[in-house]
């Protein structure tokens, strides 16, 4: 298993948090099953029982940066398809980045 790390920048002002979730649930997505796959072997060899001290979850973290913001997610997936998975995630962070986020507040009308 491979562990992957990808960097992003974000620019400021944007709406972060739920590009963030969009991030997170492509992220659980693309990388479910070798996530399982792993924690079932690190499981197994480590003959742990009950709750696994180990987690393949993917992470998301953002970090203050000069243009805004980086974003900087961590997955597990197996090293034969590690850049293939990685290529996918960064054209679909980029994809997120580049929808329009619908305003929170509307104008009022005089």
């Amino acid at each position: 298993m491979d562990v992957g790390r990808d960097h992003s920048k974000h620019p400021p002002g944007a709406q972060t948090y739920p590009l963030i979730e969009k991030i997170r649930a492509a992220t659980i997505k693309a990388t479910e099953a070798d996530a399982k796959m792993a924690e079932q072997e690190w499981k197994r060899v480590t003959h742990e029982e009950g709750t696994p001290h180990f987690s393949a979850t993917p992470s998301i973290d953002m970090r203050p940066a000069a243009a805004g913001v980086d974003i900087v997610v961590r997955y597990v997936t197996r090293a034969g398809v590690r850049l293939e998975t990685r290529n996918h995630l960064f054209e679909t962070v980029v994809e997120l980045m580049q929808e329009t986020p619908e305003p929170s507040i509307k104008p009022v009308n005089s």
